[in-house]
């Protein structure tokens, strides 16, 4: 990943061109004492920040390393497993907003979306990304104990449990289940998934209930989780 890195800020952001599906965003992230500007570069599982002022503090990361997601006055928050390096050293959480306002939901959708494994090459010069499987994947609302419901999409997604929110994509969370404290599940339309740290959510299935076997396989995977 960082020779890859590398090798983009030699041939510039043209490169992307070839890739395939791809999205350059202007944003900032922040750093201290203040923020860097530069182009976060989407593409699939992965996404590479390179940095305005300091090409050679530019970075990647993976969604599949990512373990949270969150936004906070408004900046977007999100935290990955693995470290990665930019002008202020390593670190696991990046921080950043869309310098332009219409480009927030483009950043919103990428880091609420699903993991994926990063493209990899066959051997003939063509990407062959791998997704990470999805178990199940179900329309839900999100209750809410103040204001309207959120209408969204819950899913299981490797070792993360997801929810997407439609109406209002800051509401989006991902979970390693590993950090799932408890699971509450009265009726076949009705989901408490409660978090070692920060608010629990309630669910409500809209038209197709979560099946007991599907329910049966996330609360295993929760303990086994913990257990590993």
């Amino acid at each position: 990943m960082q020779k890859f890195v590398i090798a983009l800020l030699f041939s510039g952001v043209s490169l992307f061109a070839q890739l395939g599906a791809v999205q350059i965003v202007p944003v900032e992230i922040a750093v201290p004492f203040g923020t860097a500007a530069g182009k976060l570069v989407l593409h699939d599982g992965y996404a590479v920040f390179l940095d305005d002022e300091k090409p050679e503090s530019s970075f990647a990361v993976a969604r599949m390393d990512m373990t949270g997601f969150a936004t906070e006055a408004g900046m977007m928050n999100a935290l990955f497993k693995k470290n990665f390096r930019d002008r202020a050293g390593e670190k696991n959480r990046l921080s950043l907003r869309a310098v332009r306002p219409e480009d927030a939901d483009t950043l919103q959708r990428w880091f609420s979306a699903p993991p994926t494994t990063p493209a990899v090459s066959n051997g003939t010069g063509a990407a062959k990304p791998g997704d990470t499987p999805i178990e199940f994947k179900l329309e839900v609302q999100q209750k809410k104990r103040f204001g309207k419901n959120q209408k969204g999409r819950l899913m299981l997604a490797g070792t993360q449990l997801i929810f997407e929110s439609i109406d209002d994509p800051s509401s989006s969370r991902r979970w390693e289940l590993k950090e799932i404290k408890s699971l509450e599940n009265k009726n076949p339309y009705e989901l408490r998934v409660e978090p070692f740290t920060g608010d629990d959510y309630r669910f409500e299935f809209v038209g197709t209930p979560i099946e007991a076997a599907q329910y049966k396989s996330l609360v295993d995977k929760v303990t086994a989780a913990r257990v590993n």
